[in-house]
């Protein structure tokens, strides 16, 4: 699995930490309590670990990112301080990028595609792999498959400071000893993609087997207890169902006639009512018309009555003004004295005077004959008018209370019988409703048996096919069976590794064996088993520290020459734990000198994060390497946190 860390960033209250990993080797070191260990923390933190809250990190920390690659993806791994969940941005050269909020702990809901649920699956698909899944019990052949985890996987590439010596890769405990060794399988070729792929699939028709013969059994039991013994007696029942409604749809035909023939009887009494509605209506009309009518014409007569005040007004008016001479125009002031005016016109509007006078005598009194006139005709129509009205009003009570009498009685007439009719009709619709669902589940029933018998063709199917993935299953571990050759090789490497480190109490006369179905490591004294011994009983702190890191440094070359799948990545925190380089000078210059050799020829494609407590130039010039010394109060060699100088 290819992974390449490029830039490790801790976003603090006051700064932000920004480590540069773009190196093959990245070696931190220098005094306590400075943050080294917290570097692979964090860069265990984003991928999906737990992270020790420091007393800095616990009240400066706000976030963390690591931006790497897997594979041939540019990604960003985002997470908040406490936060169960990981921001995974992801781009492909020439592709758009991605990102989506990845749950540490699976979920019922996928997060991508169909088929990922959680930051594990989703890295797996980054890397190109199916997650695997393996078998929760080793003892049970059809135990259920369980995933392996991506955090599984890292136990061999990340060996923190707390456990180096205290365990060899979690075969101590007793929740993670299977796991640990399905990583070993996985890594080491007895477990390939090939192999998961069938299990997976095994597993999937099995369940599907079994659910399908739960069905079968459940729907017999179904039929036993309602008595289906077989579908010619479920058929008997629909048919019987069937009689039965078609009686209930005669019934209810006869009772429709009889509730026509019966309201027959009122048919008189509706047209007389319809009839009654039309009079009732013409008589509304006529009522509002002469409603309208009377009220114009008093409108009317209030005009003229009006008309006679005006007229008396205006001849006011004349008699006031009659005779007076004008010097002057009175609208427009004009002198009116400079004119040459006849004698028999008026010096104002140039009439002539007989005309005038002759209007002013005679025209009041006849228009006011005229309006008196006018009035007395319109007061002899309303009067004539309102009697009308008042007949018109009498007729439209009178037809609208025979109307009503009308309605009483038919629906007195109905009444009885509609209660009766009602009642018949709503009986026979609810036998009518109760057959029509009795007949839908007979005619449900009625499918069981062939659904049963197809479940039961689908099982016999699945047999097969069941019987033919075990076989390709029992194939490919046959295959697989080759991998020992694996293993061998991973003894010889182990055993190379301590010798040139020169671990205590191991000799070249000595054999190396890994069991391969406990995946312990023992060390066989000029191959004699009686006086073995392994990591448990190893002695020192400092040779099981140098023992679990050989171990990882073959296992990850193992997996490099044979492109084995792990990620590329070792990590370790302080491998000299417990050996004092004062001392053990020798053990210490050894130890790098492998690892440096590691870097340049069989592990020239994984990428180192080495913490320790002093830095062992490599004095190599091939070799990409990046140092960091590390004080907690020195400026010019700052704390990981560059800011903090503890409480």
């Amino acid at each position: 699995m290819k992974f390449r860390l490029k830039v490790l960033t801790l976003q603090c209250k006051k700064s932000r930490e920004i480590i540069d990993l773009d190196h093959q080797v990245c070696f931190f070191h220098g005094k306590i309590s400075a943050g080294k260990s917290s570097i692979v923390r964090l860069i265990n933190f984003c991928l999906g670990g737990k992270l020790e809250m420091t007393t800095a990190l616990s009240q400066e920390m706000v976030s963390a990112s690591l931006i790497l690659y897997i594979s041939t993806h540019k990604v960003i791994l985002e997470r908040s301080r406490e936060s169960k969940e990981i921001q995974v941005s992801w781009k492909e050269k020439d592709s758009d990028p991605f990102t989506v909020l990845a749950p540490i702990n699976k979920t019922d809901k996928s997060i991508w595609n169909d088929n990922i649920f959680n930051f594990s699956d989703l890295i797996f698909h980054l890397v190109g792999l199916i997650p695997p899944k393996v078998r929760r019990s080793k003892l049970e052949e059809d135990s259920p498959l369980i995933r392996l985890s991506i955090r599984d996987v890292f136990w061999y590439c990340y060996l923190d400071q707390d456990h180096l010596d205290s365990s060899f890769f979690r075969l101590e405990d007793t929740f993670k000893r299977n796991k640990s060794r399905d990583v070993m399988k996985f890594s080491t070729g007895f477990y390939s993609q090939k192999l998961n792929s069938l299990e997976i699939d095994y597993e999937e028709n099995v369940k599907d087997k079994a659910g399908k013969l739960s069905a079968v059994q459940e729907l017999n039991k179904f039929l036993e207890k309602f008595g289906y013994d077989s579908t010619e007696t479920i058929e008997s029942e629909i048919r019987k169902i069937k009689e039965k409604i078609e009686t209930v749809l005669k019934v209810r035909s006869e009772l429709e006639k009889g509730y026509r023939s019966e309201t027959h009887s009122t048919d008189d009494l509706r047209r007389k009512i319809y009839r009654g509605i039309e009079q009732i209506k013409t008589q509304e009309t006529i009522v509002y018309d002469l409603r309208n009518r009377i009220l114009e014409q008093k409108t009317l007569k209030s005009e003229l009555i009006a008309s006679k005040y005006k007229l008396a007004k205006s001849q006011q008016v004349d008699n006031i003004l009659s005779g007076v001479n004008f010097e002057s125009c009175p609208q427009c002031g004009e002198n009116l004295k400079n004119r040459t005016i006849a004698e028999d016109k008026c010096n104002l509007c140039l009439s002539p005077k007989n005309k005038s006078e002759l209007k002013t005598d005679l025209e009041p009194d006849i228009i006011r004959l005229d309006i008196d006139d006018r009035i007395k005709d319109l007061e002899n129509s309303i009067i004539k008018h309102t009697k009308a009205l008042l007949n018109n009003e009498k007729q439209l009570k009178y037809f609208t209370k025979e109307k009503n009498e009308l309605d009483d009685q038919l629906q007195e007439s109905l009444s009885t019988y509609e209660s009766k009719m009602l009642s018949n009709f709503r009986e026979n619709e609810r036998d009518l409703a109760t057959l029509r669902e009795r007949l839908k589940a007979k005619n449900d029933v009625i499918k069981i048996p062939i659904e049963i018998e197809n479940l039961e063709k689908s099982a016999n199917d699945l047999d097969l096919i069941i019987k033919k993935l075990r076989e390709k299953i029992i194939q490919e571990k046959n295959k697989l069976n080759s991998a020992n050759k694996f293993i061998s090789e991973l003894e010889n490497i182990f055993k190379s590794y301590l010798l040139e480190v020169g671990v205590p109490g191991v000799t070249k006369s000595d054999k190396i064996e890994i069991n391969r179905k406990t995946w312990e490591v023992w060390v066989l004294p000029k191959g004699d088993e009686n006086y073995k011994w392994n990591f448990y009983n190893a002695g020192s702190g400092g040779k099981k520290t140098l023992f679990n890191v050989c171990y990882a440094l073959a296992v990850h070359s193992l997996c490099s020459e044979n492109e084995l799948p792990i990620p590329s990545i070792l990590i370790i925190d302080t491998p000299m734990k417990n050996i004092g380089e004062d001392v053990n000078e020798d053990l210490f210059s050894k130890f790098y000198r492998l690892l440096y050799r590691l870097a340049i020829t069989s592990l020239k494609n994984t990428q180192f994060i080495i913490v320790d407590k002093e830095y062992n130039d490599p004095q190599n010039e091939e070799l990409d390497i990046i140092s960091r010394y590390m004080t907690p109060d020195e400026d010019e060699n700052p704390p990981l946190v560059s800011y903090y100088r503890g409480a």
